[in-house]
């Protein structure tokens, strides 16, 4: 029996990613071609030219890495910078916890249990445990504990080691209050839907760095992605964007089709010509959260016993007031 192109990708993910010089394995939608990403020219003699039943294409990606920035040097900038002190905080600006290390703050969501309002990046951004602190902007961009404290690291998707495969990076903080946060994203406004990537589509992103626009070209990939504890991680279900759309710094940015300005992913790693991004499907389901507020039922309080002791007491007086026969003829 023949294999599907996305078995053959699956199968070949784990043949592969395991190897030097290996970064991901895709497909291209339009020839069903089987994709497989090299570091550099010097890996493509590892890979055959078919496999599985189906042609090989190779393209050279460079190493993939997850884009947050973990230098500690204090940086320079100017008031409006994304780099600076915002308050209330759009989507696209820098933002850490005070363990270090700085990203992007991608957009506010919310709970779709209790419909609390969160705070949405990577779980490499928001590292630390439950309860760690949030900081805007980030420690590399100058923000300091306490006095920039925004929120709190409140819960996130682990990232697993190889040979696991993992769907997203992302994590949850919750704000010291709502008004603290703002609903719009810069460049882009306010983003309350989301939508799925496909093959060509031109996507935009807002992030610490700068506005930055792209083009979709896979969007079942499966990338290997240096920076973690364990040395990489492997990531599967992937959108993969040629030009890259991001730079360190730029890792938690929300990424929107070009169009409609509905949310498609979120970055998280990449590299210089290259960048990959969580399916935004996955990051919403995962975590629990919704772009826009949900529909969360309030249990209605109960009748204080005295109020309901009162209307069965009605009840029964109404019951033996005597009807009179013209009344009891009468059809309603």
């Amino acid at each position: 029996m023949s294999l599907s192109p996305l078995e053959a990708v699956e199968i070949l993910s784990q043949k592969f990613l395991m190897q030097e010089g290996i970064s991901g394995v895709g497909l291209s939608h339009k020839s069903l071609k089987i994709r497989i990403y090299v570091e550099s020219e010097e890996y493509i003699p590892l890979v055959p030219e078919r496999f599985l039943g189906y042609d090989v294409e190779i393209i050279v990606t460079g190493r993939l890495y997850a884009l947050g920035s973990l230098g500690r040097s204090l940086l320079t900038y100017q008031s409006g910078d994304k780099k600076a002190r915002w308050r209330p905080i759009p989507g696209g600006v820098s933002i850490s916890t005070n363990i270090g290390g700085t990203g992007t703050y991608g957009v506010r969501v919310f709970d779709k249990s209790t419909g609390e309002i969160l705070m949405l990046s990577n779980r490499h951004v928001f590292i630390g445990d439950p309860g760690t602190p949030v900081i805007q902007p980030g420690s590399v961009d100058g923000g300091r504990y306490p006095d920039d404290v925004v929120g709190y690291v409140h819960r996130y998707v682990p990232v697993n080691p190889p040979p696991a495969e993992n769907l997203v990076d992302a994590a949850l903080a919750k704000p010291v209050s709502k008004d603290v946060l703002s609903n719009e994203i810069l460049d882009v406004g306010v983003v309350s839907s989301h939508t799925s990537a496909y093959v060509d589509m031109v996507v935009v992103k807002s992030g610490r760095n700068c506005f930055t626009t792209s083009k979709v070209i896979d969007v079942n990939a499966v990338v290997k992605v240096y920076g973690y504890d364990d040395g990489f991680a492997i990531f599967k279900d992937q959108i993969l964007v040629q030009p890259a759309l991001g730079q360190p710094g730029d890792s938690g940015s929300l990424v929107l089709d070009a169009s409609s300005k509905k949310a498609v992913g979120l970055l998280f790693a990449g590299s210089d010509t290259v960048t990959a991004v969580n399916k935004i499907e996955n990051v919403l389901n995962l975590l629990n959260i919704s772009l826009s507020p949900p529909s969360v039922a309030v249990p209605s309080p109960p009748l204080p016993l005295l109020s309901l002791a009162g209307v069965v007491g009605t009840m029964l007086f109404v019951a033996m007031i005597p009807v009179s026969s013209e009344l009891s003829k009468k059809r309603f």
